[in-house]
């Protein structure tokens, strides 16, 4: 018996398969279009296309070795997949970023497995100031944990707001 899938968990899929699309079609662009470590220039300095690969985490971070990142991708997908489960469907844009960071972690997934690191890209600076170059997938988990966080520090002003109208205390 087929499951019936709702407007919104169709959204969540078109984001979700949306996000590993445009990932990973920018990546194999930049790396059979570019030389490793060539640099464009998009926005003068300030944005540059340079194609890199990085054995570590997002944006450059270095916390351990390859099986580290590559657990840590399998985590994420696993609590998105968990969080999105158990979320109920009328919280859509907590629902929405979950998405999100279920497709960027896929992203980079898929570039572990096939290359035991990802490519990265996109290069954003003034001078020598520089921000550590990243990916779509990258910016993906990114926007959707502020996102997810965002809503959650809402949820926990608007739940204290009403306690305090309803005369109950923290203390209480």
């Amino acid at each position: 018996m087929f499951c019936k899938l709702s407007i919104n968990s169709i959204l969540l899929w078109m984001v979700t398969v949306l996000t590993i699309i445009a990932d990973q079609g920018s990546k194999i662009f930049v790396a059979k279009r570019m030389e490793l470590g060539q640099s464009i220039p998009v926005l003068g300095n300030f944005f540059r296309i340079t194609f890199i690969r990085n054995a570590g985490g997002a944006f450059g971070i270095f916390l351990g070795g390859g099986w580290f990142y590559l657990l840590a991708s399998i985590l994420a997908i696993i609590l998105s997949f968990f969080y999105l489960r158990k979320m109920s469907a009328g919280h859509l844009w907590s629902r929405i970023s979950l998405a999100l960071i279920l497709g960027g972690a896929l992203g980079n997934l898929i570039d572990r497995v096939r290359y035991g690191m990802v490519i990265d890209f996109l290069d954003f600076g003034i001078g020598r100031l520089r921000w550590p170059v990243f990916n779509l997938a990258d910016a993906a988990v990114t926007v959707g944990v502020a996102v997810f966080l965002l809503l959650m520090f809402q949820k926990k002003a608007e739940d204290r707001g009403q306690d305090k109208k309803a005369g109950c205390s923290q203390s209480d």
